[in-house]
């Protein structure tokens, strides 16, 4: 019988369909030694029941006092080849211990949304029973936060890595309401080509931008396909908060 909670660490190579694209991952991410946030997975066997389980209440209350989680939905189809569902399904950031379970049915319920499922019904998947996998992790409060890409996606260039940088969460830079530090970088040295910041300094120092780029390409020979990287630095490592597939 499928377990409706599991941590990242212990996700096997065959349970996607059972923790979805984000946490899968993620999971594969943690287990390659690419600094990932510690979590755990309401899987796509659980119900409302499994929102009381003593294995999830234990797990919450050994946090430190004063912890804040993110709280991500994990789609089986998202983040596969064709689909992303990507400012779709939900996520809910700063949460509370005690505020998780009304987290996840919120990611439950973003599956089922009417965006959902005109998305659904758009790339021809199923509208019946979907069932969706819940990411928990340690929320990382970042100095300095952005989106990465193994192949530059503006010019097609597969030598080239291009990262977006914003100061603290990158919420706004995904939606698209705020205007990013933008760096181009060689693949084979690492050199950075070009730089255009949004303002007078840069969010993300050169020392970073060099150790982004080095675990992007450690992500992308991993994965052994082009990756489009959410990122996130706390003024004193850099941390990988998803890694997907780059998708048209």
């Amino acid at each position: 019988m499928a377990r409706p909670f599991t941590t990242l660490g212990d996700i096997g190579s065959d349970e996607a369909a059972l923790v979805g694209g984000k946490a899968f991952n993620c999971a594969r991410l943690m287990l390659a030694g690419i600094p990932v946030p510690e979590g755990v997975v309401i899987t796509t066997a659980a119900n409302e029941t499994s929102l009381e389980s003593s294995q999830l209440r234990d797990w919450l209350a050994a946090l430190p006092a004063g912890i804040l989680l993110a709280v991500r939905s994990s789609g089986v189809e998202e983040d596969s080849v064709a689909d992303s569902f990507a400012g779709i399904h939900e996520t809910r950031l700063n949460v509370g211990p005690k505020d998780v379970p009304e987290a996840v049915r919120g990611c439950w319920a973003s599956a089922i949304s009417p965006a959902a499922l005109a998305y659904r019904r758009a790339r021809h998947l199923t509208t019946e029973n979907v069932r969706i996998a819940v990411l928990i992790q340690r929320m990382i409060q970042p100095i300095a936060s952005g989106v990465a890409f193994t192949v530059n996606p503006i010019s097609g260039r597969k030598d080239e890595l291009l990262i977006n940088s914003v100061f603290g969460l990158g919420e706004a830079l995904v939606s698209g309401q705020v205007e990013p530090d933008e760096f181009k970088i060689r693949k084979a040295d690492c050199e950075v080509l070009t730089t255009h910041l949004a303002g007078k300094i840069p969010s993300l120092p050169n020392e970073q931008v060099q150790e982004l780029s080095a675990l992007l390409l450690r992500i992308e020979a991993h994965f052994g396909s082009a990756q489009d990287v959410e990122w996130c630095y706390d003024g004193r490592r850099l941390w990988i908060v998803q890694s997907r597939l780059v998708t048209s």
